[in-house]
């Protein structure tokens, strides 16, 4: 039966990985907590005043601080004192000084994604699998990344979805070409902690989080001769930094680059759908280490709504997966495995960044 993207969207997030349930209601409600707890801390106030005695930290980097101190040792910020107070013992931090102090801490993009999918199994002469085409899709993300607090924080759902030119072989090695419909779906979150590495242009932000990827891979769709679908998904932790460059009030340039932890692979063949006398066997992917660098690009169009564009690169693959039984009419009918592969992508991200 044929799906089209809204159904397949469905499925893979809340049928086949029920994972996803828990993890997004956590999410929203985690964001939800940490922007009640802090938003004290994101007040619009331009004169804060405190105990002269009591001041013992930086409001922007929380490093300890001594009050008779004009700058931070930490951070560089300008801790200006009030002469007027000085017999009553005050300070007054100017935050009208620090423009990084003034950004919105959150940030919300919503883009078009596309890409190269370049996809190659290992497998040994003469026979081959790859998979070669453009992938369009829809990327969502929000990045919590406040100056005044250390936390930072990053939450994403992307959804892609189109057919792809398949060339390989068959079991005999005879050579085919055919279209592959595919549909990704990924989420994951991170957190983070900031760094200033220079006052009020850089900040330095290293980071682990945890995701999860669904392909759902749909073969033979050209000739429709036996068309079948796999079910690829797969668990991933991400280790990486990502460096904020303020050029200036309108332009933000932003460096991240992760290592990605893969974990948890499976994968599901659904042979009856080419033949209801097959089974569907399952196997356990082999883990490997992905890599993905981005170059995040904003430019202010209009208040607080940027333009964003986000070119990409992202290596993956799996391992040969465990040896698992084909069956047909419930007998033994062979032995299989999935066999290693790496794939290449190439992507740009295209839409609007809203800050507040």
């Amino acid at each position: 039966m044929e799906r089209n993207g809204w159904d397949t969207l469905w499925t893979l997030s809340w049928y086949w990985c029920p994972f996803l349930k828990k993890a997004l209601i956590i999410s929203i409600v985690l964001f939800i907590s940490l922007y009640l707890f802090y938003s004290p801390l994101y007040s619009s106030n331009t004169n804060i005043k405190t105990n002269y005695h009591d001041f013992q930290f930086c409001p922007y980097c929380s490093k300890e601080v001594r009050p008779d101190f004009e700058f931070c040792t930490n951070c560089s910020r300008r801790l200006v004192h009030n002469p007027q107070n000085k017999n009553e013992e005050e300070i007054s931090i100017n935050l009208k000084d620090t423009d990084i102090a003034k950004r919105n801490p959150h940030n919300l993009i919503i883009s078009f994604n596309t890409y190269i999918f370049d996809y190659k199994e290992e497998l040994p002469l003469p026979y081959k699998s790859t998979e070669y085409g453009w992938i369009p899709g829809i990327y969502l993300s929000y990045l919590f990344q406040s100056q005044r607090v250390p936390f930072h924080g990053k939450f994403l759902l992307e959804y892609t979805e189109a057919e792809t030119d398949y060339d390989g072989t068959t079991q005999t090695g005879i050579p085919l070409k055919d279209n592959t419909i595919n549909n990704f779906f990924t989420i994951e979150g991170d957190v983070g902690y900031g760094f200033i590495l220079s006052a009020n242009t850089i900040n330095l932000i290293p980071y682990v989080g945890i995701g999860h990827r669904i392909w759902n891979r749909g073969l033979g769709r050209g000739d429709k001769s036996a068309p079948l679908t796999e079910d690829y998904s797969w668990f991933f932790s991400p280790v990486g930094i990502r460096t904020i460059f303020y050029i200036n009030e309108d332009f933000i340039i932003t460096i991240d680059a992760a290592v990605k932890f893969m974990f948890e692979g499976k994968i599901k063949i659904n042979l009856s759908e080419a033949d209801p006398g097959y089974n569907d066997p399952e196997g356990i992917l082999g883990n490997r280490i992905g890599f993905k660098a981005e170059l995040p690009l904003l430019y202010r169009i209009y208040s607080n709504i940027f333009l964003s564009i986000i070119p990409w690169y992202e290596y993956s693959g799996i391992k040969k997966s465990n040896i698992f039984l084909i069956t047909y009419n419930n007998s033994p009918y062979a032995m299989a495995y999935e066999p290693s592969s790496i794939t290449h992508q190439y992507g740009l991200n295209f839409g609007c960044s809203i800050q507040f």
